[in-house]
């Protein structure tokens, strides 16, 4: 489900000046910003974690601290629990995540 109209401005008013971003997966959506710097620190350190289930918890968690529409996604992460991984791996390209960059001699 996607968010209408009168949700999308309603995100928009609530969060000015953020970066936001509708992923879609399907017919499954959901709104975020972009992560700040502290956000991401905290998604790398616990993405690091070599306990079992560790990395899955971070995609969970990033995506609970940038996620803006709806208000809860537990639902739809019960349904859909792959979406976690899907959306997770988004997020991270909009905090800049790469695989390579480009280089030029200056």
């Amino acid at each position: 489900m996607a968010p209408n109209e009168a949700e999308i401005a309603a995100v928009k008013a609530e969060h000015p000046g953020a970066e936001l971003h509708q992923l879609e997966h399907g017919d499954e959506s959901i709104v975020v910003r972009v992560p700040n710097r502290v956000q991401w620190r905290r998604f790398i350190a616990e993405s690091s974690n070599k306990t079992p289930g560790a990395s899955s918890a971070a995609m969970e968690n990033i995506l609970a601290a940038v996620t803006v529409w709806p208000k809860s996604s537990d639902d739809l992460y019960n349904r859909r629990p792959g979406l976690v991984e899907t959306f997770a791996g988004k997020v991270c390209e909009l905090a800049g995540l790469a695989s390579e960059a480009s280089a030029k001699k200056i």
